[in-house]
């Protein structure tokens, strides 16, 4: 007969503990309930719940949880050594700020792991490598990280990397018992250590999808948690001050000493996921990221759609319309005690009429460029321009740029505040040395790379002109080629004014491979005539490209001093400046040192302050 030991992991005082072992007791028996505390040896001694083990490892106590490697080995290590003697066959893994909210909680998790045929149950289970999700970019880097694998590894690939959320998981006792006796062979972060290690052990991880939209912060939990259960949840995800002394004489700071108010909520809205954009996933992980890594203490973040996921295929066009326009609407609409609603991309601007009554509306306009260089069919534009519409319902518009934020105030005219925040990019992720792995055999000669879509406003056309006149003065060098393939004819003419062989399309990459592809170029070469940001200028500066680029619309403004300019519509300039950069190393070397710095002026981190300082003002008017 199955028997479930709930592992309840805390580093909450005693009252607290006291509380969390009075909700858990109405759903599980509480002689299968184990509190591990990895707080002080004082408060461990003063818990009352019989069942205790005190968690003694320093790794478990870290603010910047990933940058620091969190880690639960020595949790599962005590845990297991716990269990010794005892008859429990599975293990349900919850941080103190998951709270049950079913009955049959541990009967659910059991039917659901028979019925997966699974040995280990986890919450936003994701394969992550070749991604840049940065749970994989944090280790990737390191030459042990894929060796160690392979050398472990019970099945035919070794390359699979898992990410599993840290709080949530259901384990069978072989399990768990075998991952808490592996020995951790260096600073692994412990989200993508259990499930990888559980898996080439030979163990099946799987992910309970539908349970995944419950692991968000949840305003007036109280007043939601009938409706989560009606949807179908079995726990909820994080409740972090439900352990709080009730009444007027609370000390926040006994759970969490930097936290002296109560919190602003601040709730993102980003473009749904079956809209598969990978820049806008990139956007709302990288955000959700720097959040979590610097948490302010009077804010709490978080998305209306849970944590971000990895990348997606473009879903059909008739469930991206349902979610769009029917099911996020609907979600967005059940939102309460929201301070700041955070649309993360203009496209979503419609749901700001079902925003909570109260909240604050601000919407990140990325760009309106469709608007400008008449790529839409009428239909497209029709939808589009509605959508803009509602941009005049939000109390603050952000956009990528001052180029931007300009032809946004000519749509709105003088409606909602605008305001410039430069989007940002990952230095750490885009600085460390990734080896370069060609999918084909590079050509010789100095690296120039074109990265992005084949659309007009990239004008591509300008590089047949640019290359030849660079290699009538420099001889042979080559064009590496990221993105949408070339037009066959567009491509002909590249390749006769490269020579034979000197033109390398890399079709759509990894984002891993991406960084890879930037570290291994000499020059950035970006010949757009409309752009809203400007992206790969600032991941070129931050793996160590230098760039060239055109002067149009926002370029100057994101690469600032450390690119060289030309007009889009001389080619002669463009050339000139690529010639320059190839005959003169110093000046090269001062570029990407420029590059460098400007990249981290654009850093995650600089943006998340910006933006966190925007929240605060936001929601005190």
């Amino acid at each position: 007969m199955a028997r479930v030991l709930n592992v309840i992991l805390t580093h909450q005082p005693p009252a607290a503990v006291a509380r969390m072992v009075a909700w858990w007791s109405r759903f599980v028996d509480p002689a299968q309930m184990l509190i591990a505390a990895g707080g002080s040896r004082a408060d461990f001694a003063a818990i009352a719940h019989p069942q205790k083990v005190f968690i003694e490892d320093p790794r478990l106590h870290t603010v910047d949880h990933q940058r620091e490697f969190q880690s639960y080995t020595g949790a599962f290590a005590a845990v297991a050594k716990w269990l010794a003697g005892r008859a429990e066959t599975h293990v349900s893994w919850c941080e103190f700020d998951h709270l049950p909210l079913d009955a049959g909680f541990n009967v659910r998790q059991l039917a659901r792991l028979e019925e997966e045929r699974a040995d280990v149950l986890g919450l936003h289970v994701h394969r992550v490598d070749g991604t840049n999700h940065p749970h994989y970019l944090y280790h990737q880097h390191n030459p042990d990280f894929h060796e160690y694998w392979a050398r472990i590894t019970q099945r035919e690939d070794s390359e699979v990397i898992l990410s599993m959320f840290g709080s949530g998981s259901f384990w069978t006792r072989e399990a768990f018992e075998a991952v808490a006796a592996s020995t951790e062979p260096f600073r692994v972060y412990l989200e993508i250590y259990l499930p990888t290690l559980a898996h080439h052990l030979g163990f099946r991880v799987r992910d309970v999808p539908e349970q995944n939209e419950f692991v968000q912060v949840r305003p007036a939990f109280d007043e939601v948690v009938d409706d989560m259960r009606a949807a179908g949840a079995w726990a909820a995800h994080p409740v972090k001050r439900r352990w709080l002394d009730p009444g007027p004489a609370r000390s926040p700071s006994a759970t969490n000493p930097r936290r002296a108010s109560p919190s602003r909520r601040i709730v993102w809205l980003p473009a749904h996921p079956a809209e598969g954009t990978l820049s806008m996933l990139r956007h709302w992980r990288e955000l959700e990221e720097a959040f979590q890594a610097a948490q302010a203490p009077d804010l709490e973040a978080t998305s209306a759609l849970g944590r971000a996921p990895g990348p997606r295929p473009r879903a059909h066009r008739l469930v991206r319309a349902w979610h769009k326009y029917l099911a996020y609407p609907r979600l967005v609409g059940q939102l309460q005690g929201v301070d700041v609603l955070h649309i993360l991309d203009h496209s979503f601007a419609h749901l700001l009429r079902h925003a909570p009554a109260g909240a604050r509306k601000i919407v990140t306009v990325h760009d309106i460029a469709p608007l400008a260089d008449h790529t839409l069919t009428l239909a497209q534009e029709r939808r589009f321009r509605r959508t803009l519409t509602w941009l005049n319902h939000a109390d603050l518009l952000l956009c990528d740029s001052a180029y931007t934020a300009a032809r946004v105030r000519e749509l709105v005219g003088a409606g909602p505040r605008l305001e410039v925040l430069l989007l940002g990019v990952n230095t750490h992720a885009f600085g460390v040395p990734i080896p370069f792995t060609a999918p084909l055999p590079l050509p010789a000669g100095p690296r120039l790379l074109s990265v992005g879509s084949v659309i007009p406003r990239k004008n591509l056309g300008a590089f047949p002109a640019i290359l030849r006149r660079i290699v009538e003065q420099c001889g042979p060098v080559s064009l590496l080629r990221v993105g949408e393939l070339l037009p066959a004819p567009l491509r002909a003419e590249i390749e006769a004014a490269l020579g034979g062989g000197q033109l390398a399309e890399l079709g759509r990459v990894s984002d891993t491979e991406l960084i890879s592809i930037y570290q291994a170029s000499d020059i950035l070469v970006f010949p757009s005539t409309l752009e809203g940001f400007g992206l790969p200028l600032v991941e070129a500066m931050a793996a160590g490209c230098a760039v060239v680029s055109s002067r149009a619309s926002s370029l100057p403004e994101v690469g600032g001093e450390a690119a060289l300019y030309f007009d889009p519509a001389e080619p002669g300039e463009a050339a000139a400046h690529v010639v320059d950069i190839l005959q003169q190393p110093p000046l090269r070397a001062a570029l990407v040192e420029r590059g460098r710095l400007r990249a981290r002026e654009l850093s995650w981190e600089s943006h998340r302050e910006k933006l966190t300082a925007i929240y605060r003002r936001l929601a005190g008017e």
